[in-house]
């Protein structure tokens, strides 16, 4: 049966489009004048909300497998996030009953703090030139979600839409150093985990962008993992993160409890970005062997070398 919705995403604005545009199969931007995007503004507002200014999507059509109108909304915004490496999330839908003719209430993805409010250096502009390589990524991160099989991306993605919902800092970061796992080690590895933690990520990024300080990239990630472990076990987190902030003062950097948030949230976009640019990235992350094969790449360069 065919279905159709409307969504409101806060931190994205357009260039260069002004009218109805297909954006993916069965997905739209619609400006704010349609009368779809009217009627979901005035149904969060009458709810007490105050929004201005970001994108509208539509959707009209069928919804393969067990996928959601949430998921399909949400792909996007996740999309949108990787591919211009900022934050966008979709924070409410409306569905149009067409049996009813009617709207249904719209369905809000907001905390009580949250009140359709961001940072601004979140926002993301969406210019036309770029919606056909901003699809390759939506309908590579829809199909994980919809298909509902496990794979290491699927969990990965899974726990970076739980971190957009968090505040606590420790959690944050605990969910973030999660996805690069998912990501980097396999299920059955025990020792050295943070070591090849960061040395993986560190190849990653720097084989596919030279401007990328490796050893920036290693040390984030292996102070993560170090902190993820000590929230996991109980250990003694403030000492870690206070030795984490010296150092990083006697190398002249300024930083906080959040700088160790921010410092993964920017790799691990970084890392998806590269992950949906390459068919054959995005295969090998999938099957699980990411991993495997950065080591057989960097072992055969040292003995190169």
């Amino acid at each position: 049966m065919s279905v159709e919705a409307v969504a409101f995403i806060p931190e994205v604005e357009t260039k260069n489009i002004k009218a109805k545009t297909k954006i993916s199969s069965n997905l739209f931007i619609i400006p704010e004048s349609d009368k779809r995007a009217q009627h979901l503004k005035e149904s969060i507002e009458n709810l007490g909300y105050k929004i201005e200014g970001g994108i509208y999507l539509y959707f009209d059509g069928e919804i393969k497998e067990d996928g959601t109108l949430y998921e399909i909304f949400q792909s996007y915004g996740l999309a949108l996030t990787f591919y211009y490496e900022g934050l966008s999330t979709c924070r409410a839908y409306q569905q149009f009953d067409s049996v009813k003719k009617q709207y249904l209430k719209p369905e809000l993805y907001i905390n009580e703090n949250d009140e359709f409010r961001y940072y601004l250096n979140d926002k993301i502009i969406l210019n036309k030139s770029d919606v056909s390589k901003v699809e390759i990524f939506y309908e590579k991160i829809l199909k994980l979600f919809i298909n509902k099989a496990y794979s290491p991306l699927t969990v990965s993605f899974e726990f970076f839409n739980k971190f957009l919902k968090e505040a606590e800092p420790k959690i944050r970061l605990l969910y973030l150093v999660i996805c690069m796992e998912s990501i980097f080690l396999g299920k059955d590895e025990n020792e050295g985990v943070g070591y090849k933690l960061g040395m993986r990520g560190a190849y990653f990024l720097s084989n596919s962008d030279k401007t990328i300080d490796k050893n920036d990239v290693f040390t984030e990630l292996k102070n993560g993992y170090n902190l993820r472990s000590k929230i996991v076990h109980g250990s003694n987190y403030k000492k870690e993160s206070d030795g984490i902030i010296r150092r990083a003062a006697e190398r002249g950097k300024s930083r906080t409890e959040l700088d160790h948030v921010f410092a993964l949230e920017g790799i691990l976009k970084k890392v998806y970005n590269t992950i949906l640019n390459s068919d054959d990235v995005y295969d090998s992350v999938l099957d699980g062997s990411i991993g495997n094969n950065i080591d057989s790449i960097i072992l055969s360069t040292k003995y190169k070398t």
